[in-house]
Parts: C-alpha cells; structure tokens; sequence
C-alpha cells in the first residue's frame, strides 16, 4: 500500500512539473509585452541573484553587462555597489495570473575574470553557467535544471528541490572532495553510477557539493568531457 501510495505521488508530481514547464515555455508566444534590454554594468566580484520564475545564464564575453528579455513588468531590477552585482526579481510570481511569457536574464563578464562569491536563489527557471572562473559558489533551485560547463571553481554547493543537475569542471575531479546525494534520481560521476549518497575525499581543499530531492547528477572533470 505504502509503494502504491509513493509511486502515486511520484506520478503526481511528475505531471506537475510537465504541465507547469509547458505552460511555462508555450507562453512565450504571448509577445505583447516582450522587450529585450542589454546593459553596461561597472565592474563586480560579487554576484548575487533571487529569482521568482526565468531562466538565467552567466556567460564570458568582452565586457560586464545584463541583458533580459521578457515581459518589462517582470524585468529584475539590478545594482552594482560595493563590487557586488545583486539582481532582483520582486513580481515574478504574478507571471501565473497574467501570462508574462518566458523570461531570460543573461550576465557577461569577460574573459579571464574571477568572481569572488556567487549566489544564486531561483525558485522557478533553468540556471546555466559556462566558462566561469570563480572562488565560492552557492546555488539554491527549486524547480529547474542546473547546468554548469566548463567551469573552474574552489568551493561550489548546489541544492536542487526539482530537476537534474549537470557539473562539468575544468580539472580533475580527484582535486575535488565530493558530497552526493539524490533522493529520487541516478547519480553518475564520469559515467560511471554511483550510490544515492556518494563521498569522496580529494586531494586539495577543493568542494563540491550537489543534493536534488528529485532530479539526476551527473558530474564529469576535465580527465574525461566525452559526450
């Protein structure tokens, strides 16, 4: 009984996630009120972002800026003070009652620039970060995906409620202590499978922790960035 019982419940939120992720991408044809703003910021170490609902990206390029797209009354609201970047989206969560269509945020900085701290709070959206250098990373999802490529890090955590989380880094993963754990998905470390809750101690004073409560982790290093 208990079994038929997870196994419906299960079943419940896997539809939940297709209907809200549909509803979510299928508005994007709702283009009434959608615009897309680049610009120039000053330059930050520090980057800090709370999210309600958009996908966002952090890429390399030739200068700081942001650039969204996405319904004006939905834009996060941005500052650079004190080397710190904090991005705000303080209305997104009215995007259910008025079909806001799909929202994007994308932050360059450039090139062979290190952040010294990283935050990221995004309750609905897909995360991405590639070719990013920094020191300490910590980053809370509640329903998306996190893809993270090609990074170098010293200390990342990733915490995810919903959706699959994908780890490439620029170095071997040896360097790396590891700290696994997913309660309901597959947890693979450079294609190999691992235990639902997987430890291991590396050989610097590196970290990288990842927990999904529903969702797989897939962790690959630099030894081995085969398909």
């Amino acid at each position: 009984m208990k079994k038929k019982i997870y196994l419906t419940g299960l079943g419940m939120i896997t539809v939940l996630c297709v209907v809200i992720g549909t509803a979510y991408h299928m508005s994007g044809m709702n283009t009434k009120e959608i615009r897309k703003k680049e610009e120039a910021l000053e330059a930050f170490e520090n980057l800090i972002i709370e999210s309600d609902i958009m996908n966002i990206s952090i890429v390399t390029g030739n200068a700081y800026t942001v650039t969204y797209t996405g319904a004006a009354k939905y834009q996060p609201v941005y500052e650079v003070k004190d080397g710190t970047l904090t991005i705000t989206q303080k209305n997104g969560k009215k995007w259910f009652q008025n079909n806001g269509g799909e929202m994007n945020m994308v932050i360059t900085i450039p090139q062979d620039t290190t952040l010294r701290n990283l935050d990221v709070e995004s309750d609905i959206g897909m995360i991405k970060m590639e070719n990013i250098q920094m020191e300490r990373g910590h980053i809370e999802s509640d329903m998306g995906e996190v893809i993270l490529r090609k990074n170098c890090f010293t200390d990342l955590e990733v915490e995810s409620d919903i959706g699959n989380v994908v780890v490439d880094c620029e170095e071997d993963l040896n360097a790396y202590s590891l700290k696994l754990r997913s309660d309901i998905g597959e947890i693979t470390v450079n294609h190999e499978a691992k235990t639902k809750s997987f430890y291991q101690e590396g050989n610097s004073k590196k970290n990288l922790t990842i927990t999904t409560d529903i969702g797989n982790i897939d962790i690959r290093g630099n030894a081995d960035q085969t398909a």
